[in-house]
């Protein structure tokens, strides 16, 4: 006699189980970096090799148990999205440098250095290029697969497309335990978690989070004395005004994402056909 098949797990339960497992993601990267600080710079380049191939056979890996990630990491309207990724990259690099400006001058957001493993690590031979490809690259690939990825994919379905981003913003934000930086990583992943809905792929928050790292490298290096510390209203007053015009031009790079990822491919004609793309 066949067995009735078993009930399919509560969505909440399904949403806590997928939270715990990018959350477990998040704490393993983070032990694995703190190795990485101790080595030297040319052994650390090929630690983060290694990590990367082996991140991606845990992805790519077939089973039920990872087939969220799989489908989130499918290219899918990330491809024909990339024109808009590339508009909205420079807003999403001015958002959190504007805030970051706006907290510095008012007082709220102290100077924080690197810790001292971190700075004898950048003075080495090779330590400032193993940085640069540890925050262009690795650091986003494996925190949006964390946040935007397993999390974001887990809370949609139970919560909606709207309050799981919120969600995954606020523990992306916590999770990197700076709390007076809150508002900005929490404005930087409401944009991400939004970029990823709208094309329906992890990619497109992979591309905005490096392009977020690769410009704040750049404006340090470009500006090493920046400093807004003190500077009180004559700076808070055109970062703000900065910082609401990127959020309303991220908005528009997000929505000409959804538009974009939408058409179905093109057909016979070449033209892209108008009928929307079911979502997963």
């Amino acid at each position: 006699m066949k067995q009735a098949p078993r009930p399919a797990p509560p969505p909440l339960l399904l949403a806590m189980r997928g939270a715990a497992t990018a959350m477990l993601l998040w704490f393993g990267w983070q032990l694995l970096l703190a190795q990485l600080f101790e080595m030297p710079p040319v052994w650390a380049i090929g630690w983060m090799a290694l990590l990367a191939a082996a991140f991606v056979v845990l992805h790519a890996w077939p089973g039920r148990w990872n087939r969220r990630i799989r489908a989130a990491a499918r290219p899918r309207g990330f491809a024909r999205s990339a024109g808009w990724l590339a508009l909205t990259a420079p807003a999403m690099v001015a958002l959190p440098l504007a805030l970051w400006v706006v907290l510095t001058a008012l007082g709220l957001l102290p100077d924080q250095e690197y810790p001292r493993e971190v700075t004898a690590f950048l003075e080495r031979p090779g330590g400032e290029l193993a940085f640069v490809l540890l925050a262009v690259a690795m650091a986003p690939l494996m925190e949006e697969f964390a946040f935007r990825g397993w999390l974001l994919g887990a809370l949609r379905r139970p919560l909606g497309p709207g309050p799981a981003v919120a969600a995954a913003a606020v523990l992306f934000a916590v999770a990197h335990a700076h709390m007076p930086a809150v508002p900005i990583y929490l404005a930087a992943g409401l944009v991400l978690g939004q970029a990823a809905i709208a094309t329906r792929s992890v990619w497109a928050a992979v591309v905005l989070h490096a392009c977020w790292n690769a410009g704040l490298l750049a404006v340090d290096a470009v500006f090493p004395g920046l400093d807004p510390e003190g500077k009180g209203w004559a700076w808070v007053a055109p970062a703000a005004v900065a910082a609401a015009l990127s959020v309303m031009w991220c908005a528009w790079g997000v929505q000409g994402m959804h538009d974009r990822a939408a058409l179905r491919p093109a057909g016979p004609g070449g033209a892209a056909r108008g009928r929307p793309v079911e979502s997963p």
